[in-house]
């Protein structure tokens, strides 16, 4: 396999998921699409995720590693798009796992439809109960400025592990490092050096929701990244999509209140100034669009009013016991 050149390079950036990671690795192994390679990106975790790695790989010369020092899921992500081989590109989060068939299902859609991305639905596991979650209810082909619309107001997932890419779109695109929320900060790069993206309405990719993860855990920072990688879009969809930039609005102001309260209540008083800062230069244009609904015109004028109301930005997951706020 290591002479002939893969069709899919499949990325898994690796880091203390020593309980999923098997798993995860079995459900690429047993695709039924076989011509892939599966790069894995060992990211200085300090468990036997490495070792186990290593076994995969010994065991089928599909499989690569990088072993490397932490730098973070998008350090490991371009460190694997540096090195990876195949015509498409494929992500898969460590504690999450796949149908047998997703690729080859993912891959005869792509050339079918002549698309550049292809998108399937997931299924969100929570407490080992898969529960599908699609998207629209037919498969549909798109163009990139129909997609962005869809990107524009969040009615389309921004998650790069339910779609195949062609390799060609990172050409000039990578993962932003030192940020969390790296996939919502850049797919409208991508997007838009694509012109045909597909949808496929079949749940493909297992969505675990890890108690211990990053998302289930929340802390300042990834507020303030989300809310950076929101400002990201905003500013990309003004210059090159006008008309769908007011689209981005809501999603916009509540994760700049959620990011700036949170901060000013973690005492991260630089990340909650920097949050202020940008809503504050946006608020102009915020407050006068129709797009903006009034709470979040209300929830505006709170932060630039120092209105401590930081109560109503705590998660509904967070007051049921779901989630909670980290410490960093």
């Amino acid at each position: 396999m290591r002479g002939d050149k893969p069709i899919i390079s499949i990325i898994v950036p690796v880091y203390k998921v020593e309980a999923y990671i098997g798993k995860c690795l079995i459900s690429i192994k047993k695709q039924t699409l076989s011509n892939f390679e599966a790069i894995l990106v060992d990211d200085g975790s300090p468990d036997n995720c490495g070792k186990i790695c290593d076994k995969f790989v010994a065991r089928d010369a599909r499989f690569r590693v990088i072993h490397q020092e932490n730098g973070g899921i998008s350090n490991a992500r371009n460190n694997a798009l540096a090195i990876a081989r195949g015509e498409y590109i494929a992500f898969v989060d460590p504690d999450d796992y796949i149908a047998s068939d997703m690729y080859e299902k993912l891959y005869n859609e792509i050339v079918r439809t002549e698309a550049d991305i292809v998108i399937c639905d997931y299924f969100r596991v929570e407490q080992g109960k898969p529960v599908p979650h699609t998207s629209f209810e037919k498969n549909i082909v798109l163009t990139s400025k129909e997609t962005l619309r869809l990107l524009a107001d969040d009615s389309l997932t921004s998650y790069m592990w339910c779609k195949l890419y062609k390799k060609e779109l990172f050409k000039e695109v990578r993962f932003i490092e030192g940020y969390s929320f790296e996939d919502l900060a850049i797919l409208h790069e991508l997007v838009h050096n694509a012109k045909r993206i597909s949808y496929l309405r079949e749940c493909l990719y297992y969505y675990f929701i890890n108690p211990k993860g990053m998302v289930a855990n929340l802390t300042a920072k990834n507020e303030y990244d989300h809310f950076i990688a929101w400002y990201r879009r905003l500013i990309f969809l003004r210059e090159h999509y006008p008309e769908y930039v007011e689209l981005t609005y809501n999603s916009f102001i509540n994760c700049g209140a959620r990011a700036y309260w949170l901060c000013a209540y973690r005492k991260k008083n630089e990340l909650a100034k920097e949050a202020r800062k940008l809503l504050k230069a946006e608020a102009s244009k915020l407050l006068n669009s129709s797009e903006v609904r009034a709470k979040n015109k209300v929830r505006l004028l709170e932060v630039m009013l120092k209105i401590n109301m930081y109560r109503f930005y705590i998660p509904k997951a967070i007051r049921n016991g779901i989630e909670k706020i980290a410490d960093e």
